[in-house]
C-alpha cells in the first residue's frame, strides 16, 4: 500500500467517528482532562492493535485498560526522549555554571562552543531516536508487549521490511501533519481536544497500514513473480 492510499484509508476509518456523536463527545470530554486523556491515547491505539477486527472506531470501553495502554505509550516516549535531553543537558550545564560564575574570557567562549556542539549532537541523536522510537511504539502496540518497544533488532528488521524510503516518507508526512494539528490546537483547548481525538485515531490507523503483515508481503512477492 502506497502512502497516498494509506492516508486515504486512514481518513475513511477516522471519519467514522462521526457516526457515533455520543461516543465522540465522550472522547472529546476525556481528552480535555489532563492525565485522563491517556485513555484517549489508549483507545486510539486500538485502531492499530486490533487492526482488521475493527472497520470503524469502536465505542469507548475498558477504560482502565485504555488508560494503561495510553500510559505505556507515554512512558516509552519519555524513555526515548531522555537520551537526547540528557545529551543537551550535559552540554548546557557547564555553560550555565560559567554564566552564573561570570568567569568570562576564553573559558566562557569554550563553554558556549560546547553548548552549541552538545545541542547539535542532541538534535541529531534525537532525530535517529525518533525514527526508531516511532516504530518501537507501533511494534509494542501490535504485539501488546512493553518490552518490544525496545527490541531494536526486531524494530530495524520491521523498518527494513517496510522499506527505509517508504517509512521515512511516512514519518515525514506524520510529522508535518502533527505540526498542522499543533497549530490548530493552539486556538483553544476545546479545538485541541477535538482535533486531538481525530488525529490520534488517524495516526494509529495509518500506523496499522504501514506495519508489514505477512499476507501483504506474500501478495507483493507473488506480484513480482508474475511481472517477471
Amino acid at each position: 500500500m502506497d502512502i497516498a492510499e494509506n492516508l486515504s484509508k486512514s481518513w475513511e476509518y477516522t471519519a467514522k467517528l462521526l457516526q457515533d456523536i455520543g461516543n465522540l463527545i465522550l472522547l472529546i470530554v476525556i481528552n480535555i482532562i489532563p492525565i485522563a486523556n491517556f485513555i484517549v491515547i489508549g483507545y486510539a491505539s486500538r485502531a492499530l492493535g486490533e487492526g482488521d477486527k475493527l472497520d470503524k472506531p469502536p465505542k469507548i470501553d475498558r477504560i482502565g485498560a485504555a488508560f494503561v495502554d495510553g500510559l505505556k505509550i507515554i512512558v516509552v516516549i519519555i524513555l526515548y526522549a531522555l537520551i537526547p535531553m540528557l545529551v543537551i543537558a550535559a552540554a548546557l550545564i557547564p555553560a550555565g555554571i560559567t554564566n552564573i560564575m561570570q568567569v568570562g574570557g576564553i573559558w566562557d567562549i569554550l563553554m558556549s562552543g560546547v553548548a552549541i556542539l552538545g545541542i547539535t549532537i542532541g538534535i541529531i541523536v534525537g532525530f535517529f531516536i525518533f525514527i526508531i522510537g516511532a516504530m518501537g511504539i507501533i511494534h509494542m502496540v501490535v504485539t501488546d508487549s512493553f518490552g518490544k518497544a525496545f527490541a531494536f533488532g526486531e524494530i530495524l528488521d520491521i523498518i527494513g521490511r517496510i522499506g527505509w524510503k517508504r517509512y521515512l516518507i511516512w514519518l515525514l508526512v506524520m510529522f508535518l501533519l502533527s505540526l498542522l494539528v499543533g497549530s490548530l490546537s493552539s486556538i483553544h483547548v476545546l479545538v485541541s481536544a477535538i482535533v486531538g481525538v481525530f488525529f490520534l485515531v488517524f495516526i494509529f490507523r495509518s500506523a496499522y497500514y504501514i506495519y508489514p503483515r505477512e499476507e501483504e508481503e506474500e501478495a507483493e512477492e507473488a506480484e513480482k513473480v508474475i511481472e517477471i
